[in-house]
């Protein structure tokens, strides 16, 4: 879409294809009436010319006549001089044969006596048509030519002058301008045809341009549709926002435009978090470097919307403006899923710390996850190595060493007593990301029972061998 230079009330907007048609419309309307106008004015100067032409001719013709008259008229003592095409000449004004005319003198028979420019015919007959007498003004030639006859009176002398213009002759020195106006029509008509054809191709150019545009635009929208992030172009100067329209939908606002003023923008950040403004001032002052920020923006149905912005500085169109680039993304899901994990996580430690086993978890690397307090307390292990990270080593340095420790078979379980007598049975389990846990039972209890059940067993092998003593000896005594 073109918008046309109007005032806003009146601005049009017409689409790119429609406004080339216009102006190649406009172009040929403009040509075709210029040219009939030129048309218009040539045939108004044609018959003017061919008028000025005659009238021209006609004056002299009776200048010309005039002289002679005088010359031929009778005096006393005084003989009229001979005809010629000499004395002709002297009677004609000196510009006279600058015009397409011819200046013949015929005496009553015909007969050519005179002419300038000289002719080669001797009757008057042989330049003209046999109805020139009656056909004066416009007639032909003898050779049917059109030509313009003028026929004016001699008084004493027996014969008439003949102005006869060729109108072919009148119309040379108007068909030297036309050309020189036709020249000037093509030159006119081929910058025009240049301009339009310059004017379709840029055209072409800006909506190919317009087209691809429109593509990447399209292309960028989903990009960042699909990855729930919308861009900002805050121009400082002006306090205006462009917002993507990816930016709309994650705020549930209506497309409204592509900018938004910065008090629509703050207006809708939650009170608790950052000022814009005052971030803006830091980064003019160059406090700081980048622009990374996380905040809540109300979403239009109430809500609250956790959102990241990074962004920096960048120059203006004009030297010296600000613009702060950058992109936003939509972190709410994941400050859920955090607060989620932190729950979880909480609700883990509380179950692993209230269980009566000893429990220790390592990482891939034999670093320390997490353990709880019965591990600490079974092992006398300082709160200093008790902290994610520490290495295994480091924990194994600090801990008390076992007094008695048994592998049991299988590999992954023993049992270890410690310096209090206390006995553990240790299980250790590999994790599938190459770590492994282990999990200790207090069996003091156990194992106290199990020296109970073969003391027990002891005793009773005892009484029984007695037993068995008492009753050899009373077999033998029978």
């Amino acid at each position: 879409m073109l918008r046309l230079p109007l005032p806003r009330q009146l601005g049009l907007a017409i689409p790119e294809k429609s406004f080339r048609l216009l102006v190649a419309a406009l172009i040929g309307l403009f040509l075709t009436v210029l040219g009939a106008v030129m048309a218009q004015i040539l045939l108004e100067s044609r018959t003017a010319h061919i008028e000025s032409q005659t009238r021209l001719a006609a004056l002299q013709g009776a200048v010309a006549a005039q002289n002679i008259r005088l010359a031929f008229e009778p005096r006393s003592g005084q003989t009229p001089p001979p005809m010629t095409s000499g004395l002709l000449l002297q009677k004609l004004q000196a510009d006279a044969l600058k015009l397409p005319a011819t200046f013949v003198i015929a005496d009553a028979s015909g007969l050519i006596t005179a002419s300038q420019p000289p002719v080669a015919e001797k009757v008057i007959t042989e330049r003209l048509s046999a109805d020139f007498v009656t056909s004066v003004g416009e007639s032909r030639t003898a050779s049917g030519e059109a030509a313009f006859v003028g026929i004016f009176d001699l008084g004493a002398y027996p014969g008439s002058l003949f102005v006869i213009q060729k109108k072919a002759d009148i119309l040379s020195i108007w068909h030297g301008s036309v050309a020189k106006l036709a020249v000037i029509f093509v030159l006119a008509l081929i910058v025009l045809a240049m301009l339009g054809a310059a004017l379709q191709w840029q055209a072409a150019k800006v909506a190919e341009a317009d087209s691809v545009l429109a593509a990447a635009t399209t292309r960028l929208d989903k990009a960042l549709d699909r990855g729930q992030c919308g861009m900002w172009d805050w121009d400082v100067a002006k306090g205006v926002m462009f917002w993507s329209k990816s930016m709309f939908e994650i705020l549930g606002l209506p497309v409204k435009g592509d900018f938004l003023s910065f008090g629509e923008v703050a207006a809708r950040i939650h009170p608790d978090d950052a000022k814009l403004e005052h971030i803006i001032e830091n980064l003019l002052r160059g406090e700081l470097a980048v622009f990374d920020r996380e905040f809540r923006m109300r979403h239009e149905d109430g809500h609250w919307v956790w959102l990241r912005a990074r962004a920096a500085l960048a120059e203006g169109e004009t030297p010296g403006e600000q613009h702060l680039v950058g992109i936003v993304f939509d972190i709410s899901q994941q400050k859920l899923n955090d607060r989620l994990n932190k729950e979880a996580e909480l609700r883990l430690k509380d179950a692993i710390e209230n269980i009566s086993e000893a429990f220790v978890l390592w990482d891939q690397e034999n670093r320390l996850v997490m353990c709880n307090s019965k591990y600490q307390q079974f092992h006398s292990l300082p709160l200093a190595v008790c902290v994610p990270g520490t290495p295994y080593e480091e924990v194994a340095r600090a801990a008390r060493e076992p007094a008695v420790r048994q592998r049991l078979s299988g590999g992954a379980s023993f049992e270890v007593q410690l310096a209090d007598q206390r006995w553990l049975q240790i299980n250790e389990r590999r994790t599938k990301d190459g770590g492994f846990v282990s999990v200790g039972t207090d069996i003091t209890e156990l194992k106290r029972h199990e020296a109970s059940l073969v003391r027990s067993e002891r005793d009773l092998m005892m009484t029984v061998r007695d037993l068995k003593k008492e009753r050899q000896l009373a077999d033998q005594q029978a």
